[in-house]
C-alpha cells in the first residue's frame, strides 16, 4: 500500500499536523517526529490525531524514539518504527486494544419494599371547577392584552412648520487668529503671487547726441633754447572740468628761443558741442612735450554740435513704473482669484507689491529712443479669508438665536457679504456679513409617540397640533383599519416625517 511520509517539524502542533494530514491521497501515513525538539508530548494530542486520521479513512504510523510517544502509541494500537525505511518495508499491524467488562446483575428486591414505593407515588387530582375558571379568564385577558399591544399599528405623517431665521453681524479678520471665533473673529491668510507684465508710453524727453568735431588754432611757446618738434596728434587739454581733449592736426616745429611761437590748428577728439571752448580755456600739453612748450588757445574753438533726438525722461520712467505696478497688481489679482478655490474672500486693499524680482529698462537712461519699454516681474501679497471660517462663525450666532423647540435645516445657511472689507489697521479688515437659514419645528418621535399612544386618530390630531408647530393637521393611518385607536406601545407607531 501507498505510504506518504510526513517529516514534522519542531514548531508543528495538533493543527498544523492535522493541515498537512488533510492533504494525504494515500492509504497510509507516516509521521516523522524530528530527532531534536518535543512535540505532540500530550497524550490527548496523539490521541485527536489518530480520531482525525481515522475519519479520513487512513492509517497512521509513527517514526519517534520519545519513549513516551512510543508507549502511548503503543497504547492507543498506533504502530511505531524505528526508521521510515523500516516503517515501508514492514506489514502495519494494529494491536487490539482489550477492554474488560464488568456484568452486573439486577438486585432483587423484596415485594415489601415495591409495595412501600408504590405507596409512595403522588396520585395528582383534578383541579376545582372554582380555581380552573378564573385561570382561563386570567390566560383570556392575558391574550386580549397580547393582542390590544401587538397587533394594531399606525403611521403617523407629520409636516413641520418651516421658517427663515436671518441676522445681520460685523465680522472681522485678523492674521494673528489661528481659529475662527464665536465672538466674530476669523483668521486672515496670506497669499504670495509671482506675476510678470510689459508696458511702454512714447518718449517725452530728449538727448543731445554728437554730430560735429569743433575746431580752432592754438599756439605753441617754446620754453628751451632748441627746436621742439610739434608731431600729428599731439593731445591738448582744456582747464575746464571735465577736461575737453583737442588733437594737433598739423606737425610744426617750435623754433629755438625760450618766447618763440609757432601756430597749428586742431580738432577736437569727441564730438559734440562741448567741444566748443571760449579763449584761454586750452592751456595744457599731455605727455613729456609738455615740460618743453606751452600752448594757448587766442580764439574760441567753433563747429562742434549736437544732434536732439527723442529720449525717455526721468518723468517717463516713474510714470511706466507705477502704472506697470498697478497692472501687474490687477494681473496678480486675476490670477489669485482664477486659482479655482471659491472658498475665499479676498481682502482688495491688502494686495501690494512684496519685492520686484526683476526689471528690464529699454532703452538705458539717457539712451535715445521713441519710446521707454518696461518689463517686471515682482512678487504680491494678497490676505483672504475662508467662508468655512465665515459659515461657522454664522452657524454659531444663529444657534444662540435658534427659537424653542426648532431645528436648522442641514445644507439651507446662506451667507452675504455686505459692502466690501475695509482695512481698519494694518493686519486686520472688517465687514458686515448677513446668514440665513430654514428652521423647521421639532417633531420628536418619542414625543409623538407617547402623545398618541392609545388615542383615537381625532384625539390624536388635536394633541398633536397643541404639541408641535405643524403648517397642517397630522395624517394618521391605523392597521387594521377596524381598528379605532392608535396602539398602546410606542414602538408600534411609525412617525414619517413630510
Amino acid at each position: 500500500m501507498k505510504t506518504t511520509v510526513i517529516q514534522l517539524e519542531s514548531h508543528d502542533d495538533y493543527l498544523t499536523v492535522c493541515d498537512k494530514i488533510a492533504w494525504v491521497k494515500s492509504g497510509r501515513v507516516l509521521l516523522v517526529f524530528p530527532p531534536v525538539g518535543k512535540i505532540l508530548r500530550s497524550r490527548l494530542d496523539l490521541l485527536l490525531i489518530a480520531r482525525y486520521v481515522r475519519r479520513l479513512g487512513t492509517q497512521l504510523g509513527l517514526v519517534t524514539g520519545d519513549p513516551e510517544i512510543r508507549s502511548d502509541a503503543e497504547d492507543m494500537g498506533i504502530p511505531v518504527f524505528e526508521t521510515a525505511l523500516q516503517a515501508q518495508s514492514r506489514t502495519w499491524r494494529r494491536q487490539r486494544i482489550r477492554r474488560k467488562f464488568k456484568r452486573l446483575r439486577p438486585e432483587k428486591q423484596p415485594v415489601a419494599r415495591l409495595e412501600d414505593l408504590r405507596s409512595r407515588r403522588k396520585v395528582h387530582k383534578a383541579l376545582p371547577l372554582g380555581i380552573r375558571i378564573p385561570l382561563f379568564l386570567l390566560g383570556l385577558a392575558a391574550f386580549t392584552v397580547m393582542v390590544l399591544f401587538f397587533v394594531p399599528q399606525a403611521e403617523v405623517s407629520v409636516s413641520p412648520a418651516t421658517r427663515l431665521q436671518q441676522i445681520e453681524f460685523p465680522i472681522w479678520a485678523d492674521v494673528n487668529i489661528k481659529n475662527p471665533q464665536v465672538t466674530g473673529g476669523i483668521p486672515a491668510y496670506t497669499a504670495m503671487v509671482i506675476v510678470e507684465g510689459r508696458d511702454q508710453i512714447p518718449s517725452t524727453g530728449t538727448v543731445k547726441i554728437p554730430e560735429n568735431r569743433a575746431t580752432g588754432w592754438v599756439v605753441f611757446s617754446n620754453l628751451t633754447d632748441k627746436d621742439v618738434e610739434i608731431p600729428y596728434g599731439t593731445v591738448v587739454l582744456s582747464k575746464s572740468v571735465p577736461a575737453v581733449r583737442f588733437s594737433t592736426i598739423r606737425a610744426v616745429t617750435v623754433p629755438a628761443g625760450v618766447g618763440r611761437e609757432v601756430e597749428t590748428p586742431i580738432q577736437a577728439m569727441e564730438a559734440g558741442s562741448q567741444g566748443n571752448v571760449i579763449a584761454g580755456q586750452i592751456n595744457a600739453v599731455q605727455g613729456m612735450l609738455g615740460l618743453q612748450v606751452v600752448v594757448r588757445n587766442g580764439e574760441p574753438t567753433r563747429s562742434g554740435t549736437d544732434r536732439v533726438i527723442p529720449a525717455p525722461s526721468d518723468l517717463d520712467y516713474q510714470q511706466l513704473h507705477s502704472r506697470l505696478i498697478e497692472k501687474i497688481a490687477a494681473q496678480a489679482l486675476a490670477e489669485f482669484q482664477r486659482s479655482g478655490d471659491r472658498n475665499r474672500i479676498l481682502f482688495p486693499d491688502s494686495i501690494k507689491i512684496e519685492k520686484i524680482i526683476e526689471e528690464i529698462r529699454e532703452p538705458q537712461k539717457d539712451q535715445p529712443g521713441e519710446s521707454l519699454k518696461l518689463t517686471m516681474r515682482a512678487e504680491y501679497l494678497i490676505r483672504y479669508a475662508r467662508m468655512d471660517d465665515v459659515q461657522f462663525v454664522a452657524g454659531s450666532v444663529l444657534d444662540a438665536g435658534l427659537p424653542q423647540n426648532f431645528d436648522a435645516i442641514k445644507s439651507s445657511l446662506q451667507i452675504r457679504l455686505i459692502g466690501t472689507p475695509v482695512q481698519e489697521e494694518e493686519n486686520r479688515y472688517t465687514w458686515q456679513t448677513q446668514a440665513s437659514r430654514q428652521i423647521k419645528a421639532r417633531a420628536s418621535k418619542d414625543v409623538i409617540g407617547r402623545s398618541t399612544s392609545g388615542k383615537t386618530s381625532s384625539e390624536a390630531r388635536e394633541i398633536l397640533m397643541g404639541v408641535i408647530n405643524l403648517n397642517q393637521p397630522p395624517d394618521i393611518v391605523i392597521k387594521p383599519s377596524w381598528w379605532i385607536r392608535l396602539p398602546f406601545l410606542t414602538s408600534r407607531i411609525e412617525v414619517v416625517e413630510n
